[in-house]
């Protein structure tokens, strides 16, 4: 299963990625610092840097899911 966590960056955001990876899905983690949070380096994880609040940043991510 692949799923995308918007505000992977806080507080819930965090361990919702963190879940999700244990439970082995592949997850992409959206968020404006998702490069500046001590993420744990997984092959299963990928960093799509964007804000919420961009239509065409949000847009752009679903897409590639």
């Amino acid at each position: 299963m692949q799923v995308i966590i918007f505000g992977a960056t806080g507080m819930v955001g965090k361990q919702l990625v963190q879940q999700a990876l244990f439970k082995g899905y592949k997850v992409k983690a959206f968020g404006r610092n998702v490069f500046t949070t001590a993420f744990l380096k997984n092959d299963k994880l990928e960093l799509v840097q964007g804000a919420l609040f961009d239509a065409g940043e949000v847009l752009k991510a679903i897409k590639r899911v």
